[in-house]
């Protein structure tokens, strides 16, 4: 049977009309185009690699209560499904053929941590590192009193910019200007964007619950948006290849619109 706590993993495409019980607002597309202009995905559910409807997905996946671990597979992702599992191999579906495939988002949920640390392994991702740096980065800036100091100057203590530095050193393996840069837009078309290397424990000012779709500026790697600031409340994992523009407007990820509040990208 599965249990409540759900770790996601991977996006579809659909606007969803479920409800999501959350602490914030809905989502709502504030973008400003109409929905004809927004191009379509075919988007496919999943828990503990099972197929389930829209509505099933949802009753395992409220936003705003706890941590979720989703990963978002890349628009237009070429996929090999086996019984088992989804493996992204980066391969056509029929090599020499010509024809094109339905760009399709995938989302897939898992009921333990296991199952989604060793999805992420396969797929090449440092989700342990990613586990180890939110754990030790959001007890940090309880314990040292970083988050209310946010709070009430909308700035980090410089001790914990030091530390957070160093931090994402150890666990990544680089320092944070060598890491995949990430460019967040309040639109879904256009509009307002910020460009982000690494990790952004609280988002700038006036860009708080604001962001509707990101491009991940790099070849292979992943993005991840947060509910509340350092690294709290892990809404969706987006992983792969960079240079596409993801909108919080498919399937699932259509509730994560105007909800982020920290960032955190290898």
């Amino acid at each position: 049977m599965m249990k409540k706590s759900v770790y996601v993993v991977a996006i579809s495409a659909m606007a969803l009309s479920a409800f999501v019980s959350c602490e914030k607002e809905s989502a709502s597309p504030k973008n400003k185009v109409s929905e004809e202009k927004i191009p379509q995905r075919k988007v496919l559910h999943f828990v503990d690699g099972k197929e389930v409807s829209q509505e099933t997905f949802m009753k395992y996946n409220n936003l705003g209560k706890e941590d979720l671990y989703v990963y978002v597979s890349p628009l237009g992702a070429k996929k090999e499904v086996s019984k088992e599992e989804i493996t992204y191999t980066g391969k056509p579906l029929n090599p020499g053929k010509k024809e094109e495939k339905e760009p399709v988002v995938l989302v897939e949920s898992f009921t333990t941590q296991e199952g989604y640390v060793r999805y992420g392994i396969q797929n090449g991702l440092k989700v342990k590192e990613q586990l180890a740096f939110e754990k030790e980065m959001r007890e940090y800036a309880e314990k040292t009193g970083a988050v209310k100091y946010y709070e009430k100057t909308g700035e980090a203590p410089k001790s914990y910019v030091k530390y957070e530095k160093e931090a994402y050193k150890k666990y990544f393996g680089h320092a944070q200007d060598k890491s995949y840069i990430t460019t967040l837009y309040k639109d879904y078309f256009g509009g307002p964007s910020w460009t982000m290397v690494g990790y952004m424990p609280f988002m700038p000012p006036g860009w708080n619950n604001t962001v509707s779709s990101y491009t991940p500026v790099g070849i292979y790697g992943f993005t991840i948006l947060y509910d509340n600031s350092f690294y709290r409340n892990r809404m969706a994992t987006f992983w792969g290849w960079g240079f596409t523009r993801y909108l919080l407007y498919w399937g699932w990820t259509y509730y994560l619109n105007d909800r982020t509040s920290s960032v955190l990208s290898h």
